[in-house]
């Protein structure tokens, strides 16, 4: 009878023993996948940073291409003015000119005139 008990106790302490080996197992797989979960949302979390970083830094280019564009459009603008008020001074220059040689002309046809 004895015996048989003590059989039966070690058959318990190995089933326990067993059982507990088996739960700390499960438990270590547990925190294995925690971790590779915790892992996976901070590679996540850190794409999305990234993602949200060069967006930023693409809408930064843009904002910048604009406004280059805007300072060189400006800058051809304020050219051409500059180019047509020059024109615009030397056909003037010119007009003054003509009239004067007109001008002149006419002094000397009076002039020519009056001596004959």
């Amino acid at each position: 009878m004895e015996l048989k008990e003590e059989r039966d106790m070690m058959k318990r302490e190995r089933k326990e023993e067993r059982d507990m080996m088996k739960r700390e197992r499960e438990e270590m797989e547990e925190m294995k996948r925690d971790m590779m979960r915790e892992r996976d949302m901070m590679k996540s979390m850190m794409l999305r940073d990234k993602l949200k970083e060069d967006m930023m830094m693409r809408e930064r280019d843009k904002k910048r291409e604009r406004r280059e564009m805007m300072k060189r459009e400006r800058m051809m603008e304020m050219k051409e003015e500059r180019e047509m008020m020059k024109r615009e001074r030397e056909e003037k220059r010119e007009r003054m000119m003509e009239m004067k040689e007109e001008r002149e002309m006419m002094k000397r046809e009076r002039e020519e005139m009056e001596d004959m």
